[in-house]
């Protein structure tokens, strides 16, 4: 298994097959990934450890998300999560992709998280 290093924390893949793959995120505390969506790919996110404020297209505000909840984002969907867990602790997901392409490049990065609606 290999763990790639991130500004926001890190991810390690560890499973995959034709159509799917799952990774483990680690995401620091007070960071968050971008504003993003993907176009060959449905995700399922499972929040394992920590705490998130999570939005996504069509959700009128970010709402937390904590240990076994669980999301579904489908294709061309914005979203976003930040760890707002207490202390120093990761907000850690189990992040399976499901589709026909699978690649890390299939990715659009919309802006940063002063964007989204938490209040």
């Amino acid at each position: 298994m290999t763990t790639v290093e991130r500004d926001w924390g890190s991810y390690t893949i560890i499973a995959d097959g034709a159509q799917w793959t799952t990774k483990i995120l680690r995401i620091k505390k007070d960071k968050s990934i971008s504003l993003q969506r993907h176009f060959w790919r449905t995700e399922h996110w499972l929040f394992l450890e920590g705490r998130g404020l999570f939005w996504k297209e069509h959700m009128p505000k970010a709402l937390e998300q904590k240990s076994g909840m669980a999301v579904w984002i489908v294709k061309n969907q914005l979203h976003w999560v930040k760890n707002i867990s207490p202390h120093t602790q990761d907000l850690v997901i189990l992040e399976t992709w499901m589709g026909t392409k699978l690649d890390e490049k299939d990715i659009e990065r919309i802006a940063d998280e002063t964007i989204i609606p938490i209040e």
